[in-house]
């Protein structure tokens, strides 16, 4: 963004206008061909889908040459030979025209192709082109002299949310378990714990483990996935619901080769036919829970119910003493706080105990929220999804209503003028509350 006043919009939602927009790197990846998802009938896509769903649906084309009355907005620059700026977004009087067709490119941003066999594709973090969108929406507000309002991410008095991720690839013994749930209860972290199946096949010991982790107050069990859209793959949740003797809400993926390892769509839309509210999303690294964007075999694009979490920051980098990135984890605190994100940090809870948990003390704590990811895929359901909570405007104010009801919520309301208010609200389900 070139212009002062959008910048300043912008600067709202806690992130750097702009950002790199392509179709992301590609790599090889090991996998046994008997697992890609094209051999697998049960996987819901046809191979035209699949192409279509691969091919770019967005373009960027320069406005200029501009008379001499328009006003350029933001610029955007090819990469490949060092060209000038050219004329992104431009505004001549009242009209304001993208040559970035921000919307395709972020609708894309929000779902993950079905992978070619034995690649692996990721993205550029998008949440500076996201903040561009709301920073022109908020200035079109502007030039129409109304309100603009947003439910901000997380409850009243929170600025970010802060879950441990421990992928259990090795069952620690009863003891050690302990010790690190008494590391948490320390600094009052939460975590969500996703276990393989097969860990149950260990034993007596292994099923104590499980349960203890269960019991845990703020913790939660998910399922550490191997297989997808075959028989053991249900098997796998059935197994370990068995012995929680509860149902499972959230998944991800384990990356062994002889694992479906993560493909892409067929991985959140396994995820969703099994009936989980949350699960991964591999290729792009935002920053705030979000619903997946599928393209049906009929050409329809639309969000599944299914939530998916934000990419987790690793901690690990390899089993050996001092193989972690705790600085980088530590660096990264900031910029979830100011974004006002989840921050997953993933550990393989028999590593680097004393080095995670050394970061983990020195996150800001004044305006966090420590949380499962069950906890903040369940309020992001109640605070951000438009079958659960409705916002009209009514006259001089706003009526909002939520289908099961939230509290703490919080509403902010930026006037024309710049200003905002800031009102908290608890909303019984069903019922229209004014604001």
């Amino acid at each position: 963004l070139t212009d002062a006043l959008l910048r300043r919009h912008a600067a709202t939602f806690g992130a750097t206008p702009g950002g790199v927009m392509n179709g992301g790197s590609e790599r090889p990846v090991e996998i046994d061909p008997s697992l890609h998802w094209v051999n697998n009938p049960a996987v819901p896509i046809a191979a035209a889908q699949a192409d279509a769903w691969q091919r770019n649906g967005w373009e960027a084309s320069d406005l200029g040459p501009l008379p001499t009355q328009a006003i350029v907005l933001a610029t955007f620059a090819v990469r490949e030979g060092k060209r000038r700026p050219r004329a992104a977004i431009v505004r001549r009087g009242a009209l304001t025209v993208s040559g970035i067709g921000l919307l395709s490119f972020l609708a894309r941003a929000h779902t993950s192709e079905p992978y070619p066999a034995g690649r692996w594709r990721s993205w550029s973090r998008t949440l500076g082109v996201e903040v561009v969108l709301v920073a022109l929406l908020d200035d079109l507000l502007v030039r129409a002299g109304l309100d603009r309002v947003r439910v901000l991410p997380w409850r009243r008095h929170v600025a970010w949310a802060l879950s441990i991720r421990h992928d259990i690839d090795r069952v620690p013994g009863l003891d050690e378990l302990v010790g690190v749930l008494q590391r948490h209860a320390r600094l009052r972290t939460k975590a969500t714990w996703y276990w393989r199946a097969r860990h149950l096949a260990d034993g007596a010991e292994a099923q104590a483990v499980l349960r203890r982790v269960a019991s845990a107050r703020g913790h939660e069990v998910a399922l550490h996935t191997e297989q997808l859209w075959s028989g053991s793959a249900q098997q796998e949740q059935q197994v370990l619901q068995a012995a929680l003797r509860s149902p499972l809400r959230g998944s991800c993926t384990h990356g062994d080769a002889t694992c479906f390892r993560y493909q892409g769509a067929p991985n959140i839309l396994a995820a969703a036919r099994r009936g989980f509210a949350y699960t991964e999303l591999l290729q792009h690294a935002h920053m705030h829970p979000h619903r997946f964007v599928t393209l049906a075999g009929d050409g329809v694009v639309s969000p599944l119910d299914v939530i998916c979490l934000p990419h987790h920051e690793s901690f690990d980098t390899g089993t050996g003493p001092g193989e972690h990135q705790g600085d980088l984890v530590a660096a990264r605190f900031a910029s979830y706080r100011r974004a006002g994100g989840l921050m997953q940090v993933l550990n393989h809870p028999d590593l680097h105990l004393d080095e995670l948990f050394a970061v983990l003390a020195e996150a800001p704590e004044e305006d966090r929220i420590d949380i499962s990811a069950i906890d903040a895929v369940e309020w992001w359901r109640r605070s951000h999804v438009r079958d659960e909570l409705e916002i009209r405007r009514h006259g001089a104010l706003h009526r909002l209503r939520s289908r099961r009801g939230v509290v703490d919520l919080v509403l902010e309301r930026r006037r024309p003028d710049g200003s905002t208010r800031l009102t908290a609200l608890n909303l019984p389900p069903g019922v229209w509350v004014d604001a």
